[in-house]
Parts: structure tokens; C-alpha cells; sequence
């Protein structure tokens, strides 16, 4: 069998097994719900089953991620998972103890409990390792718009939750400091954590896409479930079937999740998602939703907004008017940013690296030109066309780099000598090209091209010694009628012309 064909075989294996195994938590998931909604084995035993099935959830997630741990391949991989599988175990320890306390002590729902601690243990270690998650490859720090998202996120998540949860927490909140701090502790780790959660949607995180999107799913069932058992505490229910069911499932949706990524280790390296509309909506869904929410409550009635709404309001404008200065900030210098590369982009392009002079695309262009204004005007130009004589004796003497440095010399002459609105640039090689702008005849052309090429008269001062460079010239005088092409002919055929007599 071809390896190809066997490895798809493989991946196709893994995909079933993927499958299967969330297949499994589904139907074990509506199981526990049909089956706590019967009643349970027996009057009086439902709820210790209930926190039994709970406690094998969590056991299950925390070694599942455990293993995700044990088989990431890089070590920020690892070390989410290390976190989020102690916070899975801490969160069973937690529940061992709060079924001992019901079953065994007979304590009815006992608020603080010591099975607290591992409740308190797992939120903190869950929101470490979603921390750990965010991907800071190639960023310095932390960036400041990712702060401020994370800011407008959670406020936005504060918001729905003060209208939905925590202002009637508020106002039935148990005495004591510490009945009173764990009971708004928990709700505002699951705000922390959401607000995590989405900013990993959006900007990207060292898992594995599908481990993260499977991941965030079971964290955002633990999530609610945490909110409809204070929801129905509140009401003075009971915790229900709801938010039994939804631990467990959540839970078991954690385990998955670590399962995806025991299955694929060397996936898990996913790069933070490009900048795009879908990271620049997300930090503001939750601030839609809350004022939807608002809307809604506005509309029912005379329900005023107290002042924390209107401090978190206020505070989450703020923050996101800050944001889009920012943004245009950072806008603007990616604009300079693109102009500066352009323009020199444009330059390298147009102009010779060795001497900075327009090289020949540029002294063509500006030939062009030239020829199309002499056809409408009639002002006359003129084209000197220069070739250095006996110029690889100077290479072959004193060495290319002395030749460089002579090249560089010679251009900066030429330079100085022409008129300020003539052109000088290097054709290649020895080759150099003066377009002289405007002349009145072809004697003017040449008394200018004289001068240009007189420049060089003087020996240059190469690496210390006297170097004599002297040039041959050709002139083409253009009054419109001529094409580029046709005067470049000219002036080089004169120049040849020159150099030949030279040499008799």
C-alpha cells in the first residue's frame, strides 16, 4: 500500500474516533439528563448520583488533559494543558468533598463548604491556563489593543451579567465576607473566562483551531451552569436537573477537547488569526448584547439604570473611543509605513545602487518625455552620450573597489558640472548619459557638453593616488521630430566616432 494512501487511512481512523467520542459525550450527556429527570435509582439517592456523575466528569476531563499535556510537542501547549487538567481534578476534589458533606453529613447545600477550595482552585487554574493559551509569537508584551479588547470584552460580559445576575446577587447576597466574596468570586472568574475565551476566538491561540473552538465550548457550558445555579438559588429553587446536566456535559466537553489534542500533538501550533473583520467585531458582541439587553429591560418598564450600568457604561465607551484612536494611530503609521517603502521601492528601481544616479529605465523615461514637450513646444534639448576611455586599466590596477569609488567620483562631477536642470545618469558599466533640458542650437549643445565633460579633466583622488579618467562624448540635438531610440543612436554613433579618432 502506498504511504500516502495508508496515511489517509490513519487520518481517516483518527477523524472516526473523533467522531465517536463526541457521539459519546452527547449521549452520555442526554443519559444523565433522562435519567436525573426520572428521579434517579431511588428517592433520596438522586443527588448523591448526580454529584457521583459529576465527580467521574471531572476526573475524566483532568486526565484526558492531563495526557493532552504529557503528548503537546511545544511547551506553551503543555503548559495550558497542565493547568486546565489540575483545574479539572482540583474541581472533582472539590466535588468529593461537597457530596461527603451532603451524603455522608448530611449538610444541606453547606455555603462556604471545604469543598470551596477546589472549586476556587479550578476557576483560578482554568483562567491561568486560557491566559497561557493567547498566542504572543513575534509581539513584544503585551499589545495594548489586545488590553483594551480584553477591557471592552469584559465589561460587555459585565454588563449582561450585572443585568441578569449579579444585581439581584447583589442585593440577596449572604453575610459574612466570605459566603459574600465566594459567591461573587465565581461569577466574575466565569466573566474573566469568557472574556478570555473570546478573545482567543478572535485573536488566535497556541492550540490546535478545533482543540480551542471544542475547548471554549465546554468552558462556556461550565459557564452557564455556574449561572443557573445561582439563577435558581436566587428564586428560590432548587439547583435543578439544568445545571447538573450542564456541569456534567461541560465537563466531559473539556475531556474532548483534550482528547482532539492528544490525537493531534503536531497540530497544536496554530498561529494567531490575521487582523481581520471577524477580530475587530468581536471585542464589541458582548457590548451589542448588553445594550440590547438594556434596551429590553428600558422598554418593560420604568427600570432605570442604576449607577454601576451607568459607570460601566460610561467606563466602556471610554475605553473604546480610546481603542479606535488608537487604531486610527496605528492606521496612519501603516500608511507612512507603505509610503516609505513604496518611495524607496520607487528609487531602487529608478536609480543605480553604485552611484545614486537615475539609472537607464528612468534616463529613458525622461528622454521620452523630453522629446514629446520639444514636438509640442519646440523648445530644442540635448542628449550627451559619455563612455569613459581605457576605464579597465583603472580596474585592473587599483582593484574594482577603487574602480567603484572612481565610478562614484565621476558621477558627482558630471554632477556638479550640468546646469540644475539637466539630467545625469548611468546607462551601465563605464556609460554615462547628461540629458541637457533646454539649448538654443547645436553649438549650445555642445558648449554644455564641452563644459560637463571638462569636469573630468582633473585626476581624481582614489585611495590616495591621482587617477586620470578622461571621456569620450557624443551629442544628438532633438527638436521633436526624432524618437529616443533614434537620438541614443546618434549620440553613441558620435561618441564611437570620438573615441576612434582618439586612438589614432
Amino acid at each position: 500500500m502506498a504511504p500516502d494512501a495508508r496515511s489517509g487511512l490513519l487520518v481517516d481512523a483518527g477523524d472516526r474516533v473523533g467522531w465517536a467520542a463526541a457521539i459519546a459525550v452527547l449521549v452520555a450527556t442526554a443519559g444523565f439528563a433522562v435519567w436525573l429527570a426520572a428521579g434517579g435509582p431511588g428517592t433520596g439517592t438522586d443527588q448523591a448520583a448526580s454529584n457521583l456523575g459529576e465527580l467521574g466528569a471531572a476526573v475524566v476531563a483532568g486526565g484526558a488533559c492531563i495526557r493532552a499535556a504529557r503528548r503537546a510537542s511545544f511547551g506553551r501547549a503543555r503548559r495550558v494543558w497542565w493547568l486546565i487538567g489540575v483545574g479539572c481534578l482540583a474541581w472533582a476534589a472539590g466535588q468529593l468533598v461537597w457530596t461527603v458533606e451532603q451524603t455522608v453529613l448530611r449538610w444541606d447545600e453547606p455555603f462556604p463548604s471545604l469543598g470551596d477550595i477546589g472549586f476556587a482552585v479550578a476557576s483560578v487554574a482554568w483562567l491561568a491556563g486560557l491566559l497561557a493559551a493567547a498566542d504572543r509569537r513575534g509581539r513584544q508584551g503585551v499589545p495594548v489593543r489586545m488590553f483594551l479588547d480584553g477591557l471592552i470584552v469584559g465589561g460587555g460580559v459585565f454588563l449582561v451579567s450585572w443585568m441578569l445576575l449579579l444585581e439581584p446577587l447583589a442585593a440577596q447576597a449572604p453575610t459574612g465576607w466570605l459566603a459574600s466574596g465566594l459567591t461573587f468570586f465565581y461569577p466574575l472568574v466565569d466573566i474573566a473566562i469568557v472574556a478570555v475565551l473570546v478573545l482567543l476566538m478572535a485573536e488566535g491561540s497556541v492550540l490546535s483551531r478545533r482543540s480551542m473552538v471544542v475547548l471554549g465550548s465546554g468552558f462556556a457550558l461550565l459557564a452557564v451552569a455556574d449561572s443557573v445555579f445561582v439563577y435558581t438559588q436566587l428564586n428560590g429553587d432548587t439547583a435543578g436537573q439544568l445545571s447538573d446536566v450542564t456541569w456534567f456535559g461541560g465537563l466531559l466537553v473539556v475531556a474532548l477537547a483534550g482528547l482532539e489534542a492528544s490525537r493531534h500533538p503536531d497540530r497544536a501550533t496554530h498561529r494567531g488569526a490575521d487582523v481581520g473583520l471577524f477580530s475587530l467585531l468581536v471585542p464589541y458582541v458582548p457590548v451589542v448584547v448588553a445594550m440590547g439587553l438594556a434596551a429590553v429591560r428600558g422598554a418593560g418598564g420604568p427600570d432605570s439604570p442604576g449607577p454601576v450600568e451607568l459607570w460601566v457604561t460610561l467606563a466602556l465607551f471610554t475605553v473604546i473611543l480610546i481603542r479606535q484612536v488608537l487604531v486610527l494611530r496605528d492606521n496612519q503609521a501603516v500608511n507612512r509605513s507603505l509610503r516609505r517603502a513604496l518611495d524607496d521601492a520607487s528609487h531602487a528601481a529608478l536609480h543605480d545602487p553604485l552611484t545614486g544616479l537615475p539609472n537607464r529605465a528612468l534616463a529613458m523615461a525622461v528622454l521620452d518625455r523630453d522629446v514629446e514637450r520639444a514636438r509640442r513646444s519646440g523648445q530644442w534639448f540635448a542628449l550627451v552620450f559619455l563612455d569613459l576611455d581605457d576605464f579597465k586599466g583603472v580596474n585592473d590596477t587599483l582593484g574594482h573597489s577603487a574602480g567603484d569609488d572612481a565610478l562614484r567620483e565621476v558621477g558627482a562631477r558630471l554632477t556638479r558640472a550640468a546646469r540644475g536642470a539637466d539630467l545625469v545618469a548611468r546607462f551601465g558599466g563605464d556609460e554615462f548619459v547628461v540629458l541637457l533640458d533646454a539649448v538654443d542650437s547645436e553649438e549650445d549643445a555642445e558648449r554644455v557638453a564641452t563644459r560637463v565633460v571638462d569636469a573630468l579633466e582633473l585626476p581624481l583622488r582614489i585611495d590616495g593616488r591621482a587617477v586620470s579618467v578622461r571621456a569620450s562624448m557624443g551629442v544628438a540635438v532633438g527638436d521633436g521630430d526624432q524618437k529616443a531610440d533614434d537620438l541614443l543612436a546618434v549620440a553613441d554613433d558620435r561618441m564611437y566616432r570620438q573615441k576612434s579618432e582618439r586612438k589614432r
